[in-house]
């Protein structure tokens, strides 16, 4: 629980650009080494996971976030919302899950075991197995007419809601990406990314680029990297080391005052 870890706690959301696990180090650790360079208290909890958006992230925050009580809960996404992740018209059902539930109805009167989690799929065969096997069916929501922004939108205002009511500052920030109007495009091999897959994404950050100016806790940070050099990896979304550090500075400087007022013994929002 959060009462006992060291406050402020500090809890970040996001895809594998901030889970850190894919490459061995994340904007997260470099936070709270940076709060320890100014001998600034507190606990950095990584809830970065690889593949998720916006919509998981607010999933994410109201299941596990909030049990470690944060002060402050920090959103770094962007990329992940295009829509391969989170399809139209269910944005809301991840890819993994779509392809995990499709994969256990087509088996589902089958012999060959399921490849992914087959243990899973047995019990829920053998709960849900009938005469009637056939007509096992499942629904992935209402379907939605709205485009990927407007649920970045939706989801950032509910995770500010969220945050707030349960007493801590909500920040959220869209992430660089090599592809999108900057000059580290060159890093990332022709065709790396499908046509469709650039033009989805340039879509969404011309949307979502508008918030800041509306969400006061919504923060534009695509462009920090446009003066540094060597801070991407090959596919221009995951970072090096280096790039990790600069935005986690970015970031600092963004959440400073804050830290330090609750430092301080200040009051939560």
């Amino acid at each position: 629980k959060g009462e006992k870890l060291e406050r402020p706690v500090i809890v970040t959301l996001g895809g594998s650009t901030t889970d850190g696990i894919l490459f061995g180090h994340s904007w997260p650790e470099e936070l709270a080494k940076v709060l320890k360079s100014q001998t600034l208290k507190g606990t950095v909890v990584n809830g970065g996971t690889g593949a998720y958006s916006t919509n998981q992230e607010l999933l994410k925050l109201i299941r596990d976030g909030l049990e470690f009580e944060p002060d402050i809960v920090i959103s770094y996404s962007g990329i992940n919302d295009r829509g391969y992740y989170n399809e139209l018209p269910h944005p809301m059902v991840s890819k993994y899950q779509k392809d995990f539930f499709n994969g256990f109805l087509n088996r589902s009167a089958g012999s060959k075991p399921f490849p992914i989690f087959p243990s899973t799929v047995q019990l829920l065969n053998s709960l849900f197995k009938s005469k009637n096997s056939e007509n096992l069916s499942l629904t992935l929501g209402v379907e939605s007419t709205s485009t990927v922004g407007h649920y970045y939108k939706k989801n950032v205002e509910i995770m500010h809601s969220a945050s707030t009511s349960q007493g801590a500052k909500y920040y959220s920030f869209i992430q660089p990406f090599a592809l999108y109007k900057s000059k580290h495009s060159a890093i990332v091999p022709r065709g790396y990314y499908p046509e469709k897959a650039i033009e989805e994404s340039d879509a969404l950050y011309e949307e979502i680029q508008k918030l800041p100016a509306t969400h006061d806790y919504v923060f534009d940070i695509s462009s920090v990297l446009e003066k540094e050099e060597d801070v991407y990896q090959i596919d221009g979304a995951h970072l090096k080391q280096k790039g990790d550090a600069v935005i986690a500075k970015v970031i600092f400087g963004y959440v400073e005052n804050q830290v330090r007022q609750l430092q301080a013994g200040g009051t939560k929002p």
